[in-house]
Parts: C-alpha cells; structure tokens; sequence
C-alpha cells in the first residue's frame, strides 16, 4: 500500500522501458508532491478522497490530468470534487464503480456511465471489480473511455480484491474483446 520514493522511481522506470504509463492514486499532499518528484502524468483520485480538500486543491494546482472515481460518491461529492478541481473538459475522467469487491453484477449500473457524461460533460470510464471481462467490455460499448481492472499473479490469493481480479491470460482476453467491441460498434452511418 505504501511505497518508498526509490520503489516509486524503479517502477516507473521499468514502466518507462516497457511502454507502460506508470501513475499513482495519491491519498495525501505529501504523495502528491513525491509523485510530482519523479514526474507523474496524471492523478487518479479515490471515491474516498473527493471530500479530501487539501488533497484536491492541491491537485487542482497541477497541470494534469485527473481521474476520480465515484464508487462511494454521491452527486454532491461529485459535484465538490469537480468544482475544486476545476479542470478543462480534456484533463478530467469520471469513473463509473461500484465499491464492492467483488462486485455483483446486479450492481454494476453501467447505465450510470451516460449518466455523468450528461450531466457533467466530462469523458467518463469504468472501474470493474466484477469477475471476468464482460462488464468492462459492455462498458466500452456505453462509451466508457478507460477502463480500469485489476491484475493479479493468482486469483487464489488472499485479500478481497483477488475474486473480480485479471490473471495474465484474462488481462490479454480483455484488451482483445475490447478491441473487437470497437469494430462491432463501427459508425453511425448506415451502409
């Protein structure tokens, strides 16, 4: 849960080499300041911490992209994290989730992805705690523009995120379906 910066800098680092965009989810100022020591591209901010000002406005002083969540989030929190960020259409993603894990899929409520885009204006994603890939994959259906998943090494791990989690081959079945999904969608025009 806790890294130390010289972790943070080897991570992002091996990320760099490999092609990967090595972020983080900062849960206080002072993560924030080291993630800005080692050059973060962009934030991520917990459903937890959208009432989390100092956190916020400190944020909102970067020049960043910022994703928050809004797993426990109501409209009024969503609307506070918002109006403190204060950032431009193109540097602010919202996050559909629901913060169960796993999460049932009786309460996935992807409908709730159109739901921000209108009323906020913003990009909106999916964070998916549910087991497998079909969640994800339907969201990119609804518009979703990220799509968050967890990773592990073994499902049979201990710790609660390990049921609605991806192994290596699951994680390579997603971004595969995802990208038919993108061709099955095709455009609006009628040929």
């Amino acid at each position: 849960l806790e890294l130390k910066e010289q972790e943070h800098k080897e991570l992002k680092e091996y990320c760099d080499l490999k092609g990967i965009i090595y972020f983080c989810t900062p849960c206080d100022v002072p993560s924030v300041e080291l993630l800005e020591r080692i050059n973060c591209p962009f934030y991520k901010v917990a459903s937890r911490d959208l009432s989390n000002d100092l956190l916020l406005n400190k944020l909102s002083k970067i020049d960043k992209p910022i994703i928050i969540s809004t797993g426990m989030a109501d409209y009024d929190e969503i609307d506070h994290a918002i109006s403190i960020l204060n950032k431009p259409k193109n540097k602010l993603i919202i996050m559909q989730c629901t913060s169960q894990y796993p999460c049932s899929f009786d309460n996935v409520n992807l409908n709730v992805i159109k739901t921000l885009k209108d009323k906020y204006g913003y990009a909106t994603g999916f964070s998916d705690h549910t087991p497998g890939v079909l969640a994800s994959v339907i969201a990119t259906i609804m518009g979703a523009v990220v799509i968050e998943k967890h990773i592990t090494l073994d499902k049979l791990m201990k710790g609660t995120d390990q049921p609605g989690s991806l192994e290596e081959q699951e994680l390579s079945q997603l971004v595969k379906e995802i990208n038919i999904a993108k061709r099955v969608i095709g455009s609006s025009e009628k040929s």
